[in-house]
C-alpha cells in the first residue's frame, strides 16, 4: 500500500504499521467492550473529520462504552 507514496513510501509504511500496532494492542486488551473500534474512532476523527490529534485522543475519555459504540455506528462502523 506504501509504495504508491513514491519517495515517502517508508515514512508512509512505518505510519500505517503502527496504527495497525495500536489496533491489534486495543483488540487484545482483556474486557474490552470495543476492540479496536476505538482506535478506528480517533483514526477517523484526524483523518476524515479534521479533528486535532490532541483531541481526538482525548475525546472518549469518560465516556461510557455505549456512548463511544453509538459514535462509531454513526460514523459507519
Amino acid at each position: 500500500m506504501s509504495a504508491k507514496y513514491d519517495h515517502d513510501s517508508l515514512k508512509i509504511q512505518i505510519i500505517f504499521t503502527i496504527i495497525y500496532a495500536g489496533m491489534v494492542a486495543e483488540e487484545n486488551k482483556k474486557f474490552t467492550k470495543l476492540g479496536k473500534r476505538v482506535k478506528h474512532l480517533g483514526v477517523y476523527q484526524i483523518l476524515i473529520e479534521g479533528m486535532p490529534a490532541h483531541q481526538a485522543a482525548n475525546f472518549s475519555k469518560g465516556k461510557k462504552w455505549r456512548e463511544i459504540a453509538t459514535d462509531c455506528k454513526n460514523r459507519g462502523f
